[in-house]
């Protein structure tokens, strides 16, 4: 939505493990990554988070797991279940987490008036329906915003709009409007699949 290239990493379960690790972070390093942003994870990955700091890597840490009261030296840990955190959203998961940075980095642009150029604001609604399957896949409760994620999520899938949702849903025979039930056991399934068979890059 900005004009820049996001590198995406997903770390080999196997061999790798789930959060961020040393040898990653270097070869992100030497591939010329500023700014790390570790997603569902990251909230105790002190060590390879240090290794980044070391190289001058920027981090930025987006989880939802339980946190203890130490924290990894990085730019910011945004977590709804760090100890000092009072906003009662502990209850999202990863992807609700994000929509709430993106929003903030919106309106930070949106003050500096990063906008009054021939850039445009990113569609934040359209992009819902991942966070709705998201949330429903990760069986975070479906209370407060994740309701509300998931209800306005449903719908902007049930629009096809995203090439990959429609993709998935017609490989799996998905012919009527998605509900929770599908998010659930039909699509969050066959994607979860693919780290647990190969390759989750791929």
């Amino acid at each position: 939505a900005h004009g820049l290239d996001g590198r995406i990493y997903i770390p080999d379960r196997i061999f790798e493990g789930y959060g961020p690790n040393a040898n990653a972070i270097e070869q992100l390093a030497k591939e010329g990554a500023k700014l790390i942003v570790t997603v569902d994870c990251g909230t105790t990955s002190f060590v390879p988070l240090q290794r980044a700091k070391d190289l001058g890597v920027d981090c930025l840490v987006i989880d939802h797991h339980q946190a203890d009261e130490r924290l990894p030296d990085v730019h910011a840990v945004v977590n709804p279940n760090r100890q000092d955190d009072v906003s009662g959203q502990g209850h999202l998961c990863a992807a609700g987490g994000t929509v709430l940075v993106l929003v903030a980095v919106t309106r930070e642009l949106r003050a500096r008036k990063f906008y009054a150029g021939s850039v445009r604001e990113p569609d934040l609604l359209a992009m819902l329906d991942l966070v709705a399957l998201a949330t429903v896949a990760d069986v975070v409760p479906l209370t407060g915003l994740n309701r509300a994620y998931v209800k306005k999520g449903l719908a902007v899938m049930h629009a096809r709009d995203n090439t990959g949702l429609r993709a998935l849903a017609d490989a799996a025979g998905l012919t009527q409007a998605p509900t929770p039930y599908h998010l659930g056991f039909i699509l969050g399934p066959r994607i979860n699949a693919g780290g647990r068979i190969g390759d989750a890059a791929l």
